[in-house]
């Protein structure tokens, strides 16, 4: 009679014990912030607000990728000192090496100065100067753009695409290969189609006023 008591109170125990491990709330990720977080950092994801300063992209140790779902701001630093020693070779692109992981913002980067830390931009890419992205998905809105590709509307007084899907609006817009709309007083394109309306309008080896096809 005592074992049996002996066993019933052991799978009690066993029972109790299993439902409370159960109840337990997982270990998040640390590599996981959410609200507040500080770039740049080894956190893999930022849910909120990403803090850092300008081209903190660049000085990411860590090969994994970043993504900031929300709003990434950069201050000005030390490294916006640094910002026209860390343009890239190739001027539309950040190089990442094995050591850094691209970085992408699903959100709004908003940069006092310039940025030219991030990769990747689904959304919107302010700054107060020189905005640097390798692709922008949605809108580029800074003084001076300089973006490998823009699915969407780069909007400032230099704009620099090598390839664009949809608008450029400035005083100057510049183009390898665009299928959409340039409006300013210059626009050039390499290759590509769509409306250049502006002062003087260069596609390929044609030039005209005005309005080009």
């Amino acid at each position: 009679m005592k074992l049996n008591v002996y066993i019933y109170a052991s799978l009690l125990v066993l029972a109790g014990g299993t439902s409370l491990w159960a109840q337990l709330p997982e270990k998040q990720d640390p590599e996981t912030r959410n609200f507040v977080w500080f770039t740049p950092s080894t956190a893999t994801t930022i849910n909120g607000i990403g803090i850092g300063p300008a081209n903190s992209g660049n000085g990411r140790t860590t090969p994994f990728a970043q993504t900031i779902n929300g709003i990434q701001i950069e201050l000005p630093g030390m490294r916006s000192l640094q910002f026209p020693l860390e343009i890239p070779e190739h001027r539309y692109m950040r190089s990442v090496t094995a050591g850094q992981g691209e970085v992408t913002v699903n959100g709004v980067l908003a940069a006092v100065s310039g940025s030219s830390g991030v990769d990747r931009i689904n959304g919107a890419f302010v700054t107060a100067f020189c905005g640097f992205a390798r692709e922008v998905n949605g809108v580029a809105i800074n003084p001076v753009n300089f973006v490998g590709k823009v699915d969407g509307v780069a909007l400032g007084l230099v704009n620099n695409v090598l390839e664009g899907d949809g608008a450029s609006v400035g005083l100057f817009n510049n183009c390898e290969e665009c299928n959409g709309t340039q409006i300013g007083l210059i626009n050039i394109r390499k290759r590509g189609d769509g409306p250049q309306i502006g002062l003087i309008n260069i596609s390929g080896d044609r030039i005209l006023p005005f309005l080009n096809f």
